[in-house]
């Protein structure tokens, strides 16, 4: 083989010449030795961390010579293991090096073996480099480390030192013992779990676990823990914290445990809110108002639901000062003396004490008899007032009426004197005018006599006039219709134009016959005679209809009736109501439409009533009668004359009739104490209302 490096050789070199200086530059010194040929290559950084000179010739027993001699055997042991072909094992030593001006450095040294393919090393290549400064770092820390751990020792708290997944103690104080009830000796070196067993599920193996999982502190106060302390069972309160201590490196060191027995501050903290929650029982219970006041500021603590409800604020007042929940007490006097009893320390009573409260949004006058009893501390010192208060505002308040009602009434008995000598002279007055008066009504009452019989005299007069002429009138023009009739049939031809002069002769008659029996029926209902019934208006209008059965065939039409109640009247006269009401319905119909009437009835209390509508008689209440229809209606220009006698909207020749019907009509619902209307527009129909007292 040639003697001259190949080209790749010349590039290898070149490249490792490069790297060599990068090292160089970091200050990181390298070592190659060929273990083939013999031939090894140290770079300079190398040499100097050695403390040898760039230049010197160096061997491996020279620069194990420059170690510090309680390094040197380790050092050697580590070269010789890394190049045994049977261990496997990285080569990384950190040991002292000799130099000139007798300074100390610490090297580490990491190096690595290359094998060809019988497994046998062939190349043992590293670096160096200068680790003085983190190891003197890492020996102070450790000193202060040591200093604390011996503080700890000392120090009034438990405190130990848990390290490794396995959570084996490492330290542990005398005042960590005295919490667990082991000698701390015990501990170190065992596991949490073994050297405490009653720990197990209780967590704090988990929660060290993440600490040293998370490297995050945990905090945590009056912590239960169940102990075996001494060999007896016991549960003790704790206050702790688990610190994660940290190598230089970053790593997580251990765990440090810091604890204070806080068993004997929590038992009588109970001790306390059992205490207070008696005390707060007892006045939530209290069968009077009774509330507890703290400190100079008044806060409401507690307070009863009696003296909730006095103070009509709600629960919103816990917690508050008083001056603030009750702020119209501001300009009264309980503020001030609350202030006072915090100094004098003296228990005030008062009855039928007076306080303005705004109870539901009003400002009201109560009484009440209270009493503020201050509370003390051991050392005397008042630090609450509590409160009790009983309303005797119904009482103070009779009290009152009653006093005023005795003066009233002594004020009343010296009027009445008075009133009572001049009513008796009045009553003396009256008596004289009263019997005068009673001499005159006897004249009167025969007077009333005479002309009561005058009346009834005059009514049945005109009932026998009524019946003659209906009879004496109706039976001449009988004759005449008859006559006409028969003058028509025989001698019709002979007549010629005669026969319709004998036809308007016999038209006129029956026209004049209707005239009388309307102008009859009309006169009988003017001087009704009081028959009055319960009356049912459905069985009224079913007779009305069976009447009117004929003309509603004829007519198509349709009659819709509700549910009508039963009054008190005359079924004669309200049947004369309906029938002429629906008969008009039937007569004034559209042409070419079926008539539709509906009946109905509803209640109407006096105060719904129209103020145009005067029934003829009060009433608080009012059944409600409609009737409506489909036919041409009418103006309702001409509603207020409607009901008047002979009165007329349309032509005899069109529409027959004698303009009684709706007289009759108004003149019923005025003998039933009632009154009726009519509301119509021309083309749309019209709507009859009745309306009857209850």
């Amino acid at each position: 083989m040639s003697g001259k490096p190949t080209p790749f050789e010349q590039d290898s070199i070149s490249e490792n010449e490069r790297l060599t200086f990068a090292l160089d530059a970091a200050g990181v010194g390298t070592w190659d030795y060929d273990l083939i040929t013999g031939n090894s290559q140290w770079s300079v950084v190398c040499k100097q961390l050695f403390g040898l000179a760039a230049d010197a010739q160096v061997t491996g027993s020279i620069l194990l010579q420059q170690v510090h001699a309680d390094d040197r055997e380790r050092v050697d042991r580590a070269n010789k293991t890394a190049l045994n072909p049977a261990s496997d094992i990285k080569h990384h030593v950190i040991f002292r090096t000799l130099h000139p001006n007798e300074a100390i450095r610490w090297i580490e040294a990491k190096g690595k073996t290359i094998r060809n393919s019988q497994n046998q090393i062939i190349r043992f290549s590293g670096i160096v480099q200068d680790v003085t400064e983190a190891i003197v770092a890492k020996q102070q820390f450790e000193h202060v480390q040591r200093q604390v751990l011996d503080s700890f020792e000392q120090a009034p708290v438990a405190i130990a030192v848990i390290k490794d997944p396995e959570l084996t103690f490492t330290m542990a104080n005398h005042f960590y013992g005295q919490l667990v009830g082991r000698n701390p000796d015990e501990l170190i070196g065992k596991p949490l779990l073994s050297a405490l067993p009653e720990l197990v599920g209780q967590g704090f193996d988990l929660l060290l676990r993440e600490v040293i999982r998370t490297g995050t502190p945990y905090l945590a106060e009056e912590v239960v823990v169940d102990l075996v302390r001494f060999g007896k069972p016991e549960t003790i309160y704790v206050d702790m914290t688990y610190q994660p201590m940290l190598a230089l490196n970053g790593e997580l060191g251990g765990v440090l445990v810091v604890a204070s027995d806080v068993t004997q501050q929590v038992l009588s903290r109970q001790k306390i809110e059992e205490s207070e929650a008696r005390f707060r029982s007892l006045v939530e219970e209290a069968p009077v108002a009774t509330c507890l006041f703290v400190g100079p500021d008044l806060i409401i603590d507690v307070a009863n639901e009696a003296m909730i409800n006095v103070w009509g604020k709600g629960l919103s007042v816990i917690g508050k000062p008083l001056a603030e929940a009750l702020p119209e007490l501001k300009d009264q006097h309980f503020l001030p003396l609350l202030d006072n009893l915090f100094t004098t320390g003296e228990t005030y009573a008062a009855k039928a004490g007076r306080a303005d409260l705004y109870v539901d949004g009003l400002l009201q006058t109560y009484y009440f008899d209270y009493t503020f009893k201050p509370l003390r501390h051991l050392d005397g010192s008042v630090y609450a007032i509590l409160e009790t208060a009983v309303d005797v505002s119904q009482e103070v308040k009779t009290r009152q009426k009653l006093a005023q009602s005795e003066m009233q009434y002594r004020m009343l008995s010296a009027e009445l004197e008075v009133k009572v000598q001049q009513r008796t002279e009045e009553l003396e007055a009256a008596n004289e005018e009263l019997a005068s008066i009673n001499e005159e009504l006897l004249v009167s009452n025969e007077e009333l006599v005479g002309s009561t019989d005058l009346l009834r005299r005059s009514n049945d007069n005109l009932q026998q006039f009524a019946y003659i002429a209906s009879h004496d009138l109706q039976e001449p023009l009988r004759k005449i219709q008859q006559f006409s009739g028969l003058l028509s049939e025989q001698y019709g031809e002979a007549l010629g134009e005669g026969v319709d002069y004998l036809q308007r002769m016999h038209m006129a008659a029956s026209r004049m016959s209707t005239l009388i029996r309307d102008l009859l029926a009309f006169s009988r209902i003017s001087i009704w005679q009081d028959s009055q019934g319960a009356v049912s208006l459905n069985e009224v209008i079913n007779l009305v209809i069976s009447d009117l059965d004929m003309v509603i065939q004829e007519t198509g039409a349709v009659l819709d009736v509700g549910h009508l109640p039963t009054v008190v009247g005359d079924a004669s006269q309200l049947g004369q109501l309906f029938q002429n009401l629906i008969s008009n319905a039937l007569k004034f119909r559209k042409p070419d439409h079926s008539p539709v009437i509906k009946i109905r009835s509803s209640l109407v209390t006096a105060s719904q009533l129209p103020e145009s509508i005067k029934p003829a008689r009060q009433a608080s209440a009012y059944h409600q009668l409609v009737v409506s229809d489909n036919g041409i209606g009418f103006d309702q220009k001409y509603a207020g004359r409607i009901f008047q006698v002979f009165q007329r909207l349309h032509s005899k020749a069109k529409y027959a009739g004698t303009g009684i019907g709706l007289s009759i009509c108004d003149k019923v619902a005025v003998n039933h104490g009632g009154v009726i209307t009519a509301d119509g527009r021309p083309g749309q129909g019209a709507t009859f209302r009745l309306y009857l007292p209850i």
